[in-house]
Order: C-alpha cells, then sequence, then structure tokens
C-alpha cells in the first residue's frame, strides 16, 4: 500500500468534522478506493485526478451535510454538487438548464453515481422538470418523487403513479387517493385487487358501496354509474348531463 495514498488519506481526514466511526469508515473507504485505482493506473494519476486533499474533503462533508453545510462546516463557500465543482462530477452527475421559471430551472437532473467508497447523499433535483434520485417540482421522476405530476418508486403528487403512491388520484403497487388504483388501493373510489374505500371495486372490498370480482357480469358502466349515485347524490346531475 503506498505511504503517498495513506498521508492524502490523512490529510483529507483533517477537513472532515464526523463522528470517529463515520470518519474511521470514510477513511477505509477512501484508502481503499485510492488504491484499488492505483492498481489499474498509478499512484501520481490517481492523486492528480483525485483533487486536493481539501477539495476531496469538501465533496465528502458536502454528502454528508449537504452542500450549504458542508461549506460552513469547510469554513469555505462551496457552490455545491454538479457542473460547477470538477471533483463533485466524480461523484454526481447534474444537468441544470440556464432557461429558469420562478427562480427554478426549467429542467433539473440530477443522479449520484454509483461509485464505490462513496455513501454521500441522494442526489435532489429541483425544478419545474426534475429527474433524479430525489425529485421535486411541477413534473417530477425519481426513486422519490413529489410534484403536481410525480411518478417515482415513492411519489407524492395531484397525479401520482409509482410502487407506493400517495394523490389526488393515485395509482401503484400500493395507492391512496381520492381515486386510488393498484394492487393496494384506499380512497374514496377504490380500484385493485384489496380494494377499501368509499366505492370500492376489485378482488376483495371493503366499503360502504362495494363491487367484487367475484359477482358474476363484471362491471357495467351503467353499474359504475349506479355506484357513483348511490355514494356521491350531488354527482348524479353532472353524471346525466353525459347521457346521450
Amino acid at each position: 500500500m503506498s505511504q503517498r495514498l495513506e498521508i492524502y488519506v490523512r490529510e483529507v481526514m483533517r477537513g472532515i468534522e464526523a463522528d470517529p466511526v463515520t470518519k474511521r469508515r470514510i477513511a477505509e473507504d477512501l484508502l481503499t478506493s485510492l488504491t484499488e485505482r492505483a492498481e489499474r493506473s498509478s499512484v501520481e494519476q490517481v492523486l492528480a485526478e483525485s483533487g486536493t486533499p481539501r477539495e476531496m474533503a469538501r465533496d465528502y462533508m458536502d454528502g454528508l451535510y449537504g452542500a450549504e453545510a458542508g461549506a460552513g462546516h469547510g469554513g469555505d463557500q462551496a457552490s455545491g454538487y454538479g457542473h460547477d465543482e470538477p471533483d463533485s462530477r466524480k461523484y454526481y452527475y447534474e444537468y441544470k438548464s440556464s432557461l429558469t421559471v420562478l427562480d427554478l430551472p426549467l429542467v433539473h437532473i440530477k443522479f449520484r453515481r454509483r461509485l464505490r467508497g462513496f455513501r454521500g447523499a441522494p442526489a435532489v433535483a429541483k425544478g419545474i422538470i426534475a429527474i433524479g434520485d430525489v425529485a421535486l417540482g411541477a413534473f417530477a421522476v425519481g426513486g422519490v418523487a413529489a410534484g403536481v405530476i410525480s411518478i417515482g418508486g415513492l411519489s407524492a403528487g395531484i397525479l401520482a403513479l409509482g410502487g407506493l403512491a400517495a394523490g389526488a388520484v393515485a395509482a401503484g403497487g400500493a395507492a391512496v387517493g381520492v381515486l386510488a388504483v393498484g394492487g393496494a388501493a384506499v380512497g374514496k373510489i377504490a380500484l385493485g385487487g384489496l380494494a377499501v374505500g368509499k366505492i370500492a371495486i376489485g378482488g376483495s372490498v371493503i366499503g360502504k358501496h362495494t363491487l367484487s370480482a367475484a359477482d358474476p357480469g363484471g362491471l357495467s358502466p351503467e353499474q359504475f354509474r349506479t355506484l357513483l349515485e348511490e355514494a356521491f347524490p350531488g354527482a348524479a346531475g353532472w353524471l346525466r348531463s353525459f347521457r346521450p
């Protein structure tokens, strides 16, 4: 193991403020990563690509506490992750459009690169159109997504689609909403394998007005209209306007 790499790691650790267990883990992971990279190239090239110990420490602080907190801990004005910081690009991919709407970028894409030895914070994308590990925007797509229209493993919004979805209209493996559609659905109107709602339609149903797949004949438009009128009497006049 190169002594130069060990010295580099010690210099990096001087710029990181964290509890002893976290610092020890970071030091071990960083040294392992640098050593493996040096075996494929050279110590000189690895150190040149890694930047100064101070820059590396700031990247780790950003990952631990976020860009603003990292700047405060490190004593530098860090601009945050992304394309403005050369070394950060090793850990995060980020695209941010120059066009903004209401002080938000029109498009913001941000993902954490899955690199060995780096366990920083998830990448958060914020924009009108947001795509990332965590996405917040009018239209949001991500592992965790929140927006007017959201698509993700965990999603919340007016229209939410995902593994677990919550919204006015929600569809997913598990869905919660005014109108919920999913394997398990909970809402005023719920459709799913397991449906719980004022109107519940599905395989197993729980609700005031229910229709199960076990019922003969399936669900006709007339049956659904009748259920809807029974559950929401005020909607009857509105529904009649759609009759030919």
